[in-house]
């Protein structure tokens, strides 16, 4: 996928035909793209898989690429959204930090297996697209804010600093071992239990983010 010029951004539509359309699209989209990869999903099989003509997906969409991006901003959207309000901070003041790390390792695993083929294919598409890549920095940033705000929530200041770095460090080993649950990356040998893969990473973040010695239950630090 070569870059092209600076996509437009998502339309809003007057009637509710049209909008219905449009959702119907990226619906079928995801899951061509999901189950064909982007060389080998076809704009006429996106069609028919949305019930449409294949003129009709040229009105709302100028190629399989801006299909394909304008799909992944929708998709990624609600993926967040439903992160966000699995995993908002205020849920977690005062709770058992264990409890609360438990609960982000569950909310990655589940949307990492719930969307395993399409993070397939959106993941190698970042590689070479550089609007994908742009997406893909751009939704990790957003989720990462979540994280930032969740440490601060759970952990006293002398204990991480620096809770944006922590965020990146925490972010990266949690989606890659969602990733790897969902099986995304290639694998060979035993197989590790769920359980025991979580309790490995749960305790992992337990002993960073709250060590031997550090108090509990301290209120969170002051943001300046």
């Amino acid at each position: 996928m070569a870059s092209t010029s600076a996509l437009p951004p998502p339309p809003s539509f007057k009637q509710e035909r049209a909008a219905r359309t449009y959702d119907a699209l990226l619906a079928a989209a995801a899951k061509v793209f999901a189950e064909r990869g982007f060389d080998g999903a076809q704009t006429p099989d996106i069609a028919a898989e949305a019930g449409v003509s294949t003129g009709a997906l040229y009105r709302y969409f100028k190629d399989k690429r801006h299909l394909f991006i304008e799909m992944l901003r929708h998709h990624l959207a609600h993926a967040r959204a439903e992160v966000a309000a699995r995993l908002d901070p205020a849920r977690f003041v005062g709770a058992d930090a264990c409890v609360a790390m438990d609960t982000v390792i569950d909310v990655l695993v589940d949307l990492a297996r719930k969307n395993a083929a399409l993070t397939r294919v959106y993941t190698a598409a970042s590689l070479t697209d550089p609007d994908v890549a742009r997406l893909r920095a751009t939704t990790e940033s957003q989720d990462r804010a979540m994280l930032v705000q969740t440490i601060t929530a759970l952990v006293p200041a002398d204990v991480i600093p620096n809770p944006e770095a922590a965020a990146l460090i925490i972010q990266i080993a949690a989606v890659e071992v969602a990733v790897e649950r969902a099986g995304v990356r290639p694998h060979s040998g035993p197989k590790v239990a769920d359980r025991d893969v979580k309790l490995a990473l749960r305790e992992m973040f337990h002993r960073y983010l709250l060590p031997a010695g550090a108090e509990r239950g301290r209120p969170a630090r002051s943001r300046k």
